[in-house]
């Protein structure tokens, strides 16, 4: 809402409506994405935990193990006060609606205390991940790199899904001033993007020298693999971001809401930005085996 925000108060009236409607999908995709979150950490600290004790997974580890992983490790720390902020946010998001709520959630001020929960989530999990174990001078520099590339694939390609969701609404009404939010908003995005992309290729090849460390590694060891099929589906999804950018989007914002090729030009953006966002979801898989992989200089 924050890249939003400027092209819908230029918007007519018309739209507020369908505004409202975004919202509501917006929260309750944050809220699904809480829960998520929250499962998916607490699978996390189970399969770390059975790696920390050498137990099976199905056996139920002793309290004095979870308390000494929560308590004394730097996993645990990191663990428990993401949960705990994680738990706050999502809670903070199903209280009933009312006007005052409302209100609240719809602030500036409630705006930019999300952007600086969902900044700190992802860029904290760089001391979970790979950079956390790196020593001596390189640790703070591999840190920074790999906080900045979490934060970046927060914007992009993570920013895809509500601008589908916006995408999709405009592509099925006929109010001509949605089509125009729908692209003064591609417009935005596409400029952001263009920065994230360049954020994401100097953070990763940063990232890649400390943990990959020469191109012979890049092709022998599983972790370069793995790299190679992220960095092969990322230049897919540029070439995609491409093509939106230099042939659909132009379309899109020349063209008037009596022409078809309008129409026809947000069709095909939307069906780009879902292929990317599919994309981008592979790839966070991706980075998930890569986190669970141990890297080449690790191994040295």
């Amino acid at each position: 809402m924050l890249i939003a925000t400027p092209a819908l108060r230029r918007a007519d009236r018309s739209v507020l409506e369908y505004v409202e409607a975004l919202r509501g999908q917006f929260r309750r995709v944050l809220v699904w994405s809480g829960f998520a979150a929250i499962g998916s950490g607490i699978v996390w600290f189970w399969l770390v935990l059975a790696q920390m004790t050498g137990g099976s997974l199905w056996e139920m580890p002793g309290m004095h193990s979870i308390e000494v992983a929560v308590t004394r490790t730097q996993f645990g720390h990191l663990w428990e006060w993401r949960l705990g902020l994680t738990l706050l946010f999502t809670m903070a998001l199903l209280i009933p609606s009312g006007r005052c709520w409302n209100a609240l959630l719809q602030s500036r001020a409630w705006q930019v205390v999300g952007m600086f929960v969902a900044t700190t989530l992802l860029a904290s999990l760089a001391w979970a991940g790979h950079a956390g174990a790196t020593l001596a001078v390189e640790r703070p520099i591999h840190l920074t790199a790999d906080a900045g590339h979490l934060v970046a694939a927060g914007l992009w390609p993570a920013g895809l899904l509500p601008l589908a969701l916006l995408l999709v609404r405009a592509s099925r009404s006929r109010e001509p001033s949605l089509l125009f939010a729908a692209s003064a908003i591609t417009r935005r995005f596409s400029a952001l993007s263009l920065l994230v992309v360049g954020t994401l290729a100097a953070t990763g090849l940063t990232n890649s020298y400390f943990l990959v460390g020469s191109l012979r590694a890049l092709v022998a060891s599983e972790y370069g693999r793995l790299l190679m099929l992220k960095l092969f589906l990322f230049s897919i999804m540029v070439g995609l971001g491409a093509c939106n950018l230099l042939r659909f989007k132009p379309q899109l914002a020349l063209a008037n809401e009596q022409n078809a090729t309008q129409r026809d030009a947000l069709r095909k953006l939307m069906r780009n930005v879902i292929a990317e966002l599919c994309l981008g979801t592979l790839i966070v898989l991706i980075v998930g085996a890569l986190g669970a992989t141990p890297p080449p200089r690790h191994g040295m």
